[in-house]
């Protein structure tokens, strides 16, 4: 079948004339080939209007991996139903899970899977995978539960999607479990798996216990230490991480691109300035075999400015041998946001309004600058502007784990259940707070907005709930959208030695373990 000379378009039309319809073998081939693509669908379109045509189980099994709208699966599901055995087959009713759980309907992944009569290790694999990335925990471990409970033990796939929400929901009591599992199941440990428990480990803020199971991975690849690595960088722990890229050196391994932004990420994270320069400038060499790409100069860009070198980083990106993205130039303007650098910060933030003039992070930024030098009229003037462009700002958002549920808050949030008992509780943090000596950091409110705007950031709430809602003592574990702000920062320090707590935030950019009255990022972040 000489298929080269005519284009997709073309193909088709050629085919139908010169192959029947009835060799349904050599067309699902051709499916085959297409299923990476929405020509599958096309041509499968045109050949139902052969009678001669008829479809089998691998027909739709290749039809069922192609880029499907909703209304495309609902019409494949209906057209597999049309034939009994077809709507039995149960490599056919999990790729539908598939297939649905990739358009975000749950609703009919769920029904397919109820109505699967055997249920095995994969139909429950895709499931506890599509439960895993829409975050539903409750539905995740009471399927779980009851896979183990008809007999059918997981397997690396599926515990990798269990960590893995796991992690991104901070349910460390749960990862825990998992852990133990593996152990006592004996489900092989391999560098994919063991890197998932690290990840874990890292996100739930027990960064020691992530690297020892980094230890206990028998063959560790350049994943498992990139994981680490990165782990490494988002908790500060900048000479730690440069330790542990020499000796990944020193195990023969060649670095790529991810292993270079950790490192600089740590070396930002840690305030090693000198140690960034120095693997930047190797990089630029081509010591480990890439030059630097934009991700690079962009952790560097966030080196020299967050250690306050703001000139240094602006000309950098001048220099660069390529166009700045907005992820730079807004690596920038944060910088000159910490440092209150107003003269660059308002050139960076132009330039990134003429990229993206509806985000609404850039207006507020700028805003912030103007007010930490109390320039109110152009902060006003800033505001001015989002409002005619109907640019709003992105909500502040905190979530707090409190046994096995997850609680979320906004910035000034009163619909809680709870709200009259956090309200009373943030009244005696205050009182707790002036007797300690704390003076409020008004930098970026206005006067008029007073204590009350920093009191009712989501965060504050958050640690609130979470001073109310568990025993004395209990860590108190918060996952935050945005950057925390300097003000929470700092009354976050004091509430961990007022009420004796380890708290543990981790914010957009990185994790910060408040205990005794310190942070673990040293107030250097």
């Amino acid at each position: 079948m000489a298929l080269a000379p005519y284009p997709p378009s073309q193909l088709h039309s050629h085919l139908l004339k010169t192959t029947p319809p009835s060799l349904t073998f050599s067309w699902n081939n051709l499916l085959k080939a297409y299923s990476p693509s929405r020509l599958s669908l096309l041509l499968f379109s045109h050949l139902l209007c052969y009678p001669s045509f008829s479809p089998n189980r691998f027909t739709f099994l290749f039809l069922l991996s192609s880029p499907c709208k909703p209304i495309e699966a609902q019409q494949l599901h209906a057209q597999i139903l049309k034939t009994p055995s077809l709507s039995s087959y149960p490599f056919l009713q999990t790729r539908l899970i598939n297939t649905y759980a990739s358009i975000d309907d749950c609703d009919s992944a769920r029904q397919v899977f109820a109505e699967i009569s055997t249920k095995d290790l994969v139909s429950y694999s895709s499931m506890i995978s599509m439960y895993s990335r829409d975050l539903c925990i409750d539905k995740t471990f009471e399927l779980f539960n009851e896979m183990r409970f008809t007999g059918i033990e997981p397997d690396q796939q599926a515990m990798v999607a269990l960590l893995s929400l796991t992690s991104s929901v901070g349910a460390l009591d749960f990862g825990r479990f998992l852990h133990g599992y593996v152990a006592k199941n004996r489900i092989q440990m391999n560098a994919y798996l063991g890197t998932s428990l690290l990840d874990m480990y890292s996100k739930c803020g027990c960064l020691e216990e992530a690297v020892k199971v980094f230890h206990e991975i028998p063959e560790r690849d350049i994943t498992s230490w990139n994981a680490l690595i990165s782990a490494m960088a988002v908790y500060g722990r900048g000479f730690e991480a440069v330790c542990t890229f020499e000796a990944f050196l020193a195990s023969g391994q060649r670095p790529d691109e991810a292993t270079l932004i950790g490192l600089l990420m740590a070396c930002t994270h840690g305030g090693l300035v000198d140690h960034g320069r120095k693997y930047f400038a190797r990089l630029k060499r081509g010591e480990y075999g890439f030059k630097p790409g934009v991700h690079h100069y962009g952790c560097f860009v966030d080196l020299l400015g967050r250690a306050g070198l703001i000139t240094d980083a602006y000309e950098l990106i001048l220099r660069m041998p390529f166009e700045p993205d907005e992820v730079i130039w807004a690596t920038l303007l944060s910088s000159c946001s910490v440092h209150k650098n107003v003269e660059i910060g308002r050139v960076t933030a132009e330039r990134l309004l003429d990229l993206n003039p509806d985000n609404a992070g850039y207006h507020v930024a700028l805003s912030n600058l103007y007010a930490s030098e109390g320039r109110w009229e152009e902060v006003a003037e800033v505001r001015k502007r989002m409002k005619d462009r109907g640019v709003e700002k992105t909500p502040g958002c905190s979530w707090v784990r409190i046994g096995h549920k997850v609680y979320r808050f906004v910035m000034g949030d009163k619909l809680h259940s709870q709200s009259p008992e956090i309200y009373a509780m943030l009244d005696a943090i205050r009182m707790e707070l002036k007797l300690a000596g704390y003076v409020p950091d008004m930098s970026s409110v206005h006067a008029r907005h007073g204590e009350e705007a920093l009191e009712q950031h989501s965060e504050r709430l958050a640690v609130a709930f979470g001073l109310i809602s568990t025993n004395e003592g209990a860590t108190i574990r918060i996952t935050k959208n945005l950057r925390i702000c300097l003000d929470c920062h700092s009354v976050f320090k004091l509430i961990s030695k007022i009420y004796r707590r380890e708290i543990l935030v981790r914010d957009g950019k990185r994790f910060h373990q408040f205990e005794h009255g310190l942070c673990s990022c040293g107030d250097y972040w």
